[in-house]
């Protein structure tokens, strides 16, 4: 079945950051925090009717069933708008029967209070028409590294699913200069099959203050923003696409310190789609 990734992060000055990614592309955008402060209140006051209905006649059902599906209207809409909501339209066509994983990802424990399974599109409730999935995801929040640590972070990833050999030389020079350094800085690598585009964007969110790439990349001179670096594919894929739009969201919500993109000049050539 096809999966539909909803990261909600939080991102600082009460902004939330969201992410949606399927087989049909990512997309990221900005929320002000607000609207799912609401959404936690009207969550708890829901628990308080439903209580209310099973306590008293069942003529008090009916506004149970009207506040739950206004609830699950106005969830759907605050989160599935612009183009989160068409690249889950698109995902829904382009799945079997029309039914998605949809894989909720929390970055704060609070959020887990909100009925996300009665979210309502067009006339039906997600959590019947497809499996929603709630993923832990309270390890990996957007977060600035602490200048008060003794060792800077430093993400290395060296990936070329085409070419593997091209990138490996390089690789271990990279990382047996770094180790020389001992421990001034924690290094992380990522090297081919590990470099995905899970495993890349749950080390950034964690925090790096400094960041090197390897490999290659694919210039858009349409929109530069969806220029991609390529990097190791998942389920099954060849290779996958790390976009500088959501690199550059990254960036301003987690400050980034440093960051070294090394791809070679076949990004601006045609033969990568």
């Amino acid at each position: 079945m096809t999966n539909f990734e909803l990261k909600i992060i939080p991102a600082g000055e009460k902004r939330m950051v969201l992410l949606a990614e399927s087989i049909f592309g990512e997309v990221v955008t900005q929320m002000d925090e607000t609207f799912f402060l609401n959404m936690v209140e009207r969550s708890q006051e829901l628990r308080m009717i439903y209580g209310l209905s099973i306590r008293r006649d069942r003529a008090f059902q009916k506004e149970v069933e009207d506040a739950t599906s206004e609830f699950g209207e106005e969830l759907f809409k605050g989160v599935f708008r612009d183009k989160i909501l068409s690249l889950f339209n698109r995902t829904i066509g382009g799945s079997v029967n029309g039914q998605l994983n949809l894989r909720l990802m929390l970055g704060k424990p609070g959020l887990n209070s909100i009925q996300w399974e009665i979210m309502r599109f067009r006339n039906e409730y997600i959590g019947f028409k497809h499996n929603l999935i709630r993923h832990p995801f309270a390890p990996y929040p957007v977060k600035s590294p602490n200048s008060n640590e003794r060792s800077l972070r430093v993400l290395i990833v060296s990936v070329d699913p085409f070419f593997p050999e091209t990138v490996d030389q390089e690789h271990r020079d990279t990382i047996a200069m770094l180790k020389g350094l001992g421990n001034n800085i924690e290094l992380i690598e990522l090297f081919q099959d590990k470099a995905t585009l899970e495993n890349i964007k749950e080390v950034l969110f964690g925090g790096v203050d400094i960041w090197q790439f390897t490999g290659h990349g694919m210039f858009d001179a349409r929109n530069p923003l969806d220029s991609s670096l390529i990097v190791w594919g998942e389920r099954g894929e060849k290779y996958s696409r790390l976009s500088v739009r959501l690199l550059s969201t990254l960036a301003i919500n987690q400050n980034l310190g440093f960051c070294f993109l090394n791809a070679c000049d076949t990004g601006r050539s045609v033969g990568l789609h």
